[in-house]
């Protein structure tokens, strides 16, 4: 992206790996171009509530997402070496996110945002368990959710 064009929602992808590759920190030498369109961020941009900073929303989101790739699934943006880097920068994209989107004075939003990633934690840490029990915890969880004052979801509506 040149430095005269504006980020846009469908260039999240592509503006979150040229920030990473030129913040030359201990991830930026495994940096790869994406390979994919910002689908999530883009959803999360066209809300009524994001629509009008739809570019950082969706960078936002793709940042989220892709420490929750690092952390559970396959990264888009990064190919860490091992296993300890993939979760540190994981860590590093999730506070990255809620830091811009805190900026941003979404604090409803960072509070539902904190949320998904712990719950998202708690599914996957039921990883060694019976089959049994791992698959009651999604419903244990959506019932704690539920039940919470944070039942209504804010980046969306």
């Amino acid at each position: 992206m040149s430095p005269t064009q504006p980020p846009t929602a469908e260039g999240a992808l592509a503006e979150l790996a040229r920030e990473l590759r030129d913040e030359e920190s201990v991830i930026s030498p495994h940096v790869v171009e994406p390979a994919e369109a910002p689908a999530l961020g883009m959803l999360a941009a066209s809300g009524p509530r994001t629509s009008d900073r739809a570019a950082a929303y969706s960078l936002i989101v793709e940042c989220v997402r892709e420490g929750y790739l690092l952390h559970y699934g396959r990264p888009r943006l990064l190919e860490p070496p091992d296993r300890d880097l993939a979760l540190l920068a994981g860590d590093y994209l999730y506070a990255k996110g809620l830091e811009r989107l805190a900026a941003l004075g979404d604090l409803d939003s960072v509070r539902e945002l904190s949320d998904l990633i712990s719950l998202l934690a708690q599914l996957h840490a039921g990883e060694g368990e019976p089959i049994e029990q791992r698959r009651m915890r999604p419903f244990v969880i959506a019932d704690a959710f539920i039940e919470s004052d944070n039942a209504e979801p804010c980046l969306l509506t």
